[in-house]
């Protein structure tokens, strides 16, 4: 147990003093659930050594459903009073409104959905200032793209229209300093990413490594996509599970592909919990839902989900950015991770 608790606190120490930077003059606020109470403490240490005030809530986990979901409204006040939000929780509040109108009054937020102690290791372990350059140098050429084709080894095949979303860019660099353009981060989330235009996304998505709200995926999920909206839903367990969850959100919006992002951080380990899962060099993931949130689209919904699969080839007007999870950019160093050998 204690090699556990000296690691919780070196990946408390880093999100506060190297992801957050948090200075002496600013007022912390840590918003853990009953699940993450152990998380929500060490982080709230590491902040008391280092800011001006420090204050942790704690929201019940019972009936929570989904990545998204607003907290209760004395903590989204809460939140907006803040410099520093840091939200280690089970589900998600990176697409929350709370978490956006936060920082729209001033507040630098740290969402960790699906947190767990190993997570915090993996916070401690991701090179986040080594990957800097490269995430910017993926994330212009995404930017500069008017379409994008993905293919996978499991059977993806789908195309996205990205003309005129140059803006529509929210890729997870790890750190939202005071003084940066960047107020929302979800260490150890390292990836690039783009809104695609609404209703445009066509092809076949497989699921063969991890869904948010599902978790690692045994049997592959095959999501059919027509003008941007998921049609079908296909597979065995899992993916009677994902239409389960989906169904019971009651809102149509869910299904609407939100995002394309590629995983940019070859520490993260591929475990079930989907803020590491999406990070993992080697993979692709489709975001579905809320993009209004991040991104600046036009998609509101109650849930933003993601769904991750291996080993993609992206070609972008074209030409080859990524072969079988590898990058192929002339002049972008090569990354060495867990699963890329």
């Amino acid at each position: 147990m204690e090699w556990k608790q000296i690691d919780l606190m070196r990946g408390a120490d880093k999100l506060v003093r190297e992801c957050a930077g948090v200075q002496s003059d600013e007022d912390v606020l840590v918003v853990c659930d009953t699940s993450t109470v152990d998380i929500g403490l060490a982080i709230a240490s590491a902040a008391i050594a280092v800011a001006k005030e420090v204050t942790t809530c704690v929201m019940r986990l019972y009936a929570r459903m989904s990545h998204g979901e607003d907290p209760p409204r004395p903590i989204a006040a809460a939140m907006k009073e803040s410099d520093v939000v840091f939200a280690p929780t089970a589900w998600s509040l990176y697409h929350a409104p709370a978490r956006r109108e936060a920082c729209e009054a001033g507040a630098r937020v740290i969402s960790m959905g699906t947190v767990d102690e190993e997570m915090l290791v993996a916070v401690a372990d991701t090179p986040f200032l080594e990957m800097q350059p490269i995430i910017k140098k993926v994330t212009e050429f995404l930017q500069e793209a008017s379409t994008a084709h993905m293919t996978t080894p499991g059977g993806s095949d789908v195309t996205f229209d990205l003309r005129g979303r140059s803006k529509y860019t929210d890729s997870a660099y790890g750190l939202c300093r005071r003084g940066d353009k960047i107020k929302c981060q979800a260490p150890p989330c390292l990836e690039v990413n783009i809104s695609p235009v609404e209703d445009t996304t066509e092809g076949i998505f497989v699921v063969d490594a991890s869904q948010a709200a599902i978790g690692l995926v045994r049997d592959p999920i095959t999501l059919r996509i027509e003008k941007g909206t998921i049609v079908k839903i296909e597979g065995r367990e899992e993916a009677r599970r994902l239409r389960e969850y989906l169904e019971n959100l009651k809102d149509s919006n869910v299904y609407r592909v939100a995002e394309l992002g590629i995983g940019m951080n070859p520490r993260a380990r591929m475990r079930g919990h989907f803020v590491e899962d999406e990070a993992v060099y080697g993979t692709a993931h489709i975001g579905i839902g809320n993009n209004a949130s991040s991104w600046g689209g036009k998609i509101n919904a109650v849930a933003h989900s993601d769904n991750i699969t291996w080993w993609p080839t992206v070609k972008l007007d074209g030409k080859t950015i990524m072969k079988d999870g590898k990058l192929t950019i002339k002049d972008v160093p090569e990354i060495r991770g867990i699963y890329s050998k």
